[in-house]
């Protein structure tokens, strides 16, 4: 799979995403030290500078600004997590969310994509990122960094156009239109890639 480079990733992720998303401040350099302190660990330089330039990090992602107390940011969300408290086949409670993982989206919906503060990828000098919902004991998924996380849900949200079609059997023209968005943003070719 082709690895398509961030400031290409922004302009897809806002384009795809543009016109909504939750209500939260954006990153600062002081919230990002209280984040990396909070959690003892320095955030994915890659998440941290998709953060700061995209206009639509909202849709899908925790909040990274200084607006701590909102329940959509990340501190607030990860310790959400990591307080649940769950039985597996009877056994007394223990916590849903191994202590290493750090949400950084949740979905609104229990599907959470999280950072394994575990799991140091020295090739990338990043943390690697994966799935979890409650009751896994794992990530699933997993992805070198951030920047290879938003490759494949940002192409997988694009690949969408692809598969459209209207009841003739065409393709319709809004995902004519996603499509050529698509192709001016990435260069020709890029359906053609291995997902």
């Amino acid at each position: 799979m082709t690895l398509y480079p961030l400031d290409k990733m922004v302009r897809l992720f806002d384009a795809l995403a543009g016109g909504w998303g939750a209500d939260f401040e954006r990153p600062t350099t002081k919230s990002i030290k209280h984040i990396n302190q909070h959690f003892g660990i320095e955030l994915p330089a890659s998440l941290v500078e998709f953060a700061y330039r995209s206009e639509h990090f909202s849709t899908w992602f925790g909040g990274l600004g200084e607006d701590y107390a909102n329940p959509m940011h990340i501190i607030r969300v990860t310790s959400h997590y990591r307080n649940k408290r769950r039985r597996k086949h009877g056994d007394k409670w223990r916590r849903a969310m191994p202590r290493q993982y750090i949400v950084i989206n949740h979905g609104h919906d229990d599907d959470c994509d999280c950072i394994d503060t575990a799991d140091w990828n020295a090739e990338t000098s990043e943390f690697r990122l994966g799935y979890w919902c409650p009751g896994m004991d794992t990530l699933e998924f997993r992805q070198d960094s951030f920047l290879h996380y938003i490759n494949r849900y940002v192409l997988d949200w694009a690949r969408g156009c692809l598969k459209y079609k209207d009841r003739e059997g065409k393709t319709g023209m809004r995902a004519r239109e996603k499509f050529d968005m698509v192709t001016r943003i990435l260069g020709q070719g890029w359906g053609n890639q291995g997902g």
